[in-house]
């Protein structure tokens, strides 16, 4: 075992070998994919209507602090550079957005028409409303202004797919950004001032009122985050309810328990049957010295009769013994209903401990219904607060903006006949690049997910073995789906038949597997194909090597039948039992190169007869004798059979079906193995589909070979 864990690294990277020969296989795949996605990305890219851009140029000039009323009430707060970068958040309103709209009737434009909605209740004047509204947006989001770097220069620019109509509304927003400002601070802006200070103060208190009705609500009720106070309640029950749901599920099973004594009475045997009690080692200690007391009377018995001494000492000593193992079971069905009182104490405690805890969560639900409310009407305060301290500061900056102009246009929009946007070849590129990083995505994931032979791959490294082949499926009626192949077609399914050379080869040519003569194939579950590989990899060896292939699945033997013998032959079970010797149970047939040793009778209890000694010695002689002994064992997660053949044998070979076996039963079972310290010599992995391109016919298929059937195991 140690020498084959040698040879492989205690890791489970990916292989990205592998990963590029799959990668390769599916290059079809790829350029499909990346072709059709281009297509429709082109299509796509075709449709998308051009849009050209036209800029205006402006300057601010430098405002005095005389000019600027704002900087010189907070020294050093506000720059020159903070207050250019305000007014040009102007033209982002609404208003201003508006002001081009009216001035150039733009929602009149065919580019900016919504067609009146038929069956509908709004008015003329309603729908005029919400035309204009849409094409404000529609403005606002085509407007773009950036800041010249390092210089007071300004470039204000708008798109549009029609360039002329570019040219004229970015020319209409820099001369009206011009005059806006003056525009906007017109009317009574000191009145308008004065009438926000006074309601700032009066929601000022009405806001530190609300805020000290939630401090007090919150001291009364004894709580600072209630939804804090709410989650520590839920998570407290669900605790409680989880540990009600243990001891009742105890307190169930202590019931049952107790039942099933009582039910058993002064029965010992009966009484002996129930788990607990037969796994107590006082108890295990009064079993054996009833055993060893029953023994020995059984032997004065055979020796003296019932009147003497002898005999009625061993009678007393053997009563004893079973009044002593009555008594301490007796002890044992006290112990359980002092535990089940227990159980029952503690569950009083914890239903009391719900209760007290469900009544808080109400409480607690009214007391948040209430919280809430109180928060809300802080909440509608501090945002009516915050909102006029933003429409002040507004007012404030309208007001200093109205005493001066400090704003030049530059240069006026020229219509441009080069579209700035789509761009339409750069969209192409990254569309094949983006195509083609989804569909290697795609593969990739394919592989990670749903190749099951690589994760088999990466679980075996982990456990110190590997896979030694991988079998293709072969395609079969439904009616024969379970039997075992023994007849193949060489030009339809080569490659199956190069699937079992490739694992004769991998065998082989491994410095410790080639050494291991007496090798046992077994599975996970039933009908993995064990048996249809152990007859094709006997029939490979012996083209090489003197095989003898044994049939060790005493229960439901296959290997006879499937070469057309008949089933009850003599064969293994003969040759424990001594009842034939071993040339009568070799099978020889003229199409195959190895003899073959059956089950034979089946037994009530096979793994009585795999336990018997004489199979070592039947297993040492064979080896003598062939240069090549292979077991088929029962599938190991059915019975233990595998687990003790596995004692006579040099290692053990593992039947993984593709189709019905995750990685997590493969982990499982190797696990075990591993604990019982099986020797894994590696994986068998069959039914492979052909989708995965471990093995393909198309190779083998351009030989000349004869398309005559021939028996081939």
């Amino acid at each position: 075992m140690e020498q084959i864990n040698e040879n492989y690294k205690d890791d489970d990277e990916i292989d990205l070998g592998e990963l590029t020969k799959v990668l390769w296989h599916r290059k079809w795949f790829i350029l499909i994919f990346v072709i059709l996605t281009s297509l429709l990305a082109s299509i796509f890219i075709s449709q998308v209507p051009n849009v050209y851009q036209s800029s205006v140029l402006i300057m601010f000039k430098k405002a005095t602090q005389s000019a600027d009323p704002l900087q010189s009430l907070i020294s050093g707060s506000i720059t020159a550079a903070d207050n250019t970068e305000t007014e040009l958040e102007l033209i982002k309103s609404r208003r201003f957005a508006g002001e081009i709209v009216d001035s150039l009737a733009l929602d009149k434009q065919p580019e900016f028409n919504i067609i009146f909605p038929e069956n509908t209740s709004m008015t003329i004047d309603e729908f005029n409303k919400l035309r204009r509204k849409t094409t404000i947006d529609n403005v606002l989001s085509n407007i773009s202004v950036q800041q010249k770097s390092g210089t007071d220069l300004i470039s204000i620019s708008y798109q549009s797919t029609n360039p002329k109509l570019a040219a004229q509304i970015a020319n209409e927003v820099g001369s009206t950004f011009v005059t806006f400002k003056e525009q906007l601070m017109a009317g009574k802006q000191k009145a308008g001032s004065k009438l926000i200070v006074d309601k700032i103060k009066s929601v000022q208190q009405s806001l530190d009122k609300a805020e000290f009705k939630i401090v007090e609500y919150q001291n009364e009720h004894d709580f600072i985050d209630i939804q804090t106070a709410i989650a520590f309640s839920n998570t407290k029950l669900v605790k409680m309810h989880a540990q009600k749901q243990v001891l009742d599920s105890e307190i169930e099973q202590s019931n049952i328990l107790k039942s099933h004594i009582i039910k058993s009475k002064n029965n010992v045997d009966a009484l002996l049957a129930i788990p607990m009690l037969a796994k107590s080692d006082i108890v295990n200690s009064g079993k054996d010295e009833i055993k060893a007391q029953q023994k020995i009377f059984d032997k004065i018995k055979l020796r003296y009769g019932k009147k003497h001494p002898k005999y009625i000492e061993a009678n007393r000593l053997l009563n004893d013994a079973k009044s002593n193992l009555l008594s301490e079971i007796t002890k044992q069905v006290h112990q359980i209903d002092k535990q089940l009182q227990f159980y029952q104490d503690n569950l009083v405690f914890v239903e009391k401990e719900i209760d007290e805890n469900t009544l808080r969560l109400r409480q607690l639900g009214v007391i948040e219904f209430d919280y809430q409310k109180l928060k809300r009407e802080f909440d509608a305060y501090l945002t009516l607060y915050e909102a006029l301290v933003k429409k002040q500061n507004e007012s404030d900056l309208m007001q200093d903006l109205s005493n001066t102009s400090n704003i030049i246009l530059v240069e006026t929009a020229e219509e441009n006949s080069s579209p700035v946007k789509p761009k339409r070849k750069l969209m192409l590129v990254l569309a094949v690049l983006g195509s083609f990083m989804v569909s290697v995505l795609i593969v990739f994931i394919e592989v990670m997910l749903g190749d099951k032979v690589i994760q088999f791959r990466r679980m075996a490294l982990k456990f110190k073995t590997k896979v030694i082949g991988t079998v293709p499926k072969i395609k079969m009626k439904k009616s024969l789906k379970n039997d075992v192949l023994t007849h193949l077609d060489r030009a339809k399914h080569a490659g199956f038949i190069e699937a079992i050379r490739s694992i004769r080869t991998n065998i082989l040519l491994d410095k410790v597997r080639s050494k291991q003569k007496v090798i046992a194939i077994t599975s996970i579950n039933p009908n993995d194909g064990k048996s249809s590989l152990s007859i094709q990899l006997a029939d490979c060896f012996s083209e090489l090597e003197d095989v003898v292939l044994i049939d060790a699945d005493l229960r439901f033997p296959s290997i006879a039948k499937a070469l057309g013998e008949d089933k009850d032959r003599p064969g293994l079970t003969n040759l424990i039992a001594k009842s034939h010797t071993l040339e009568q149970s070799i099978i020889k047939q003229e199409q195959y190169k190895f003899d073959v040793i059956a089950s034979g009778n089946v037994p009530k209890n096979p793994l009585v007869f795999l336990s018997n000694p004489r199979l070592q010695g039947i297993i040492t002689y064979l080896k003598s004798h062939y240069e090549r002994v292979i077991l088929e064992c029962p599938p190991i997660m059915s019975v233990s059979d595998a687990y003790v053949i596995s004692k006579h044998v040099d290692s053990v070979y593992l039947v993984v079906d593709a189709e019905k076996t995750d990685t997590n039963m493969l982990g499982n079972v190797l696990e075990e193995l591993q604990q019982a310290n099986v020797i894994v010599g590696g994986i068998l992995i069959n039914k492979v589909k052909e989708s995965n391109n471990y093995y393909s016919t198309k190779y083998y298929s351009r030989q000349n070979i004869e398309p005559s059937k021939v028996k081939v195991a």
